[in-house]
């Protein structure tokens, strides 16, 4: 009997919600996993250092995953599982209450997040246009959800947030300086690559089928909890700390979607403008 493969996914409600099938053992012809869950710049970090079998990571980090680095096969990306999408991307915040504050710095989910190359792609977009905003030049980076505490709490004036934070800042009474994805969208045409599924290179050198039999049971997870959102609706809410139903509820149709289950030309298109070659 082989291993279970360590797969490793963020708590987010679409991650929770893709995978929650599969995870709960409710697809018995799917190959085995022991999960762990983590922010996504640490699910980054471990699959860059080969920590992880099959991992949810960001964009932002797949070329460096796709090079195979310090004697490791090049990661492979699967065709679903992950999140791309129209007007889903990171938004950077300004806080009233942090005017002056966090050390004139632009806070950042992590150093290979795609929320950080979209930023750093605005900037320059900005900058040759000459009609960007007075923001500062230097970054940081912190958890994403700490970022959005410190925006809340008047700790940093300035954060880059993802996930539900779009659909609670302006009832939090934070202000939107930028959609960094509605300007991606305008300038490319491309959808908003976000984060992807890649299996480890050696996995799938050892044995050809596994992809295939990955993605097959990623595609029959999604249409589990398509078929039976209610009854999966409690571990998603455990495993995500979000009380309100109605931000878990528009998490899930924001970033679960067509692309989810196959990236397509569409999704490769926007991989490659993002990324360079796939």
């Amino acid at each position: 009997m082989n291993a279970p493969l360590r797969l490793g996914i963020s708590p987010c409600p679409n991650d929770t919600f893709i995978f929650g099938p599969w995870v709960l053992g409710l697809l018995p012809d799917a190959p085995g996993v022991e999960v762990e869950f983590h922010d996504v710049q640490r699910l980054n970090e471990l699959a860059l250092a080969g920590a992880l079998d099959l991992a949810k990571v960001s964009y932002g980090a797949w070329p460096l995953l796709r090079r195979g680095d310090a004697g490791r096969a090049p990661w492979r990306l699967l065709r679903c599982g992950g999140a791309l999408g129209m007007g889903c991307g990171p938004l950077l915040l300004r806080s009233p209450r942090g005017k002056g504050k966090g050390d004139g710095r632009v806070f950042l989910p992590g150093e290979f997040t795609t929320a950080a190359r979209l930023f750093s792609w605005w900037k320059r977009a900005c900058a040759e246009e000459a009609s960007g905003l007075a923001v500062p030049p230097a970054v940081a980076y912190e958890r994403f959800d700490r970022i959005y505490k410190k925006l809340l709490d008047g700790e940093i004036e300035w954060g880059v947030v993802i996930h539900e934070c779009r659909f609670t800042y302006e009832r939090d009474g934070l202000e939107r300086a930028a959609d960094l994805g509605d300007r991606w969208e305008r300038k490319t045409g491309a959808a908003i690559p976000l984060g992807g599924i890649v299996l480890r290179g050696d996995l799938a050198d050892a044995d050809p089928g596994l992809l295939p039999r990955l993605e097959a049971a990623i595609r029959a997870s999604i249409a589990h909890s398509k078929a039976h959102r209610e009854e999966l609706m409690p571990w998603i809410f455990e495993k995500a700390g979000i009380p309100e139903r109605a931000v878990v509820d528009a998490h899930i149709d924001t970033y679960v979607n067509a692309f989810s289950e196959d990236l397509g030309e569409t999704g490769l298109r926007a991989v490659r403008t993002l990324c360079g070659t796939v």
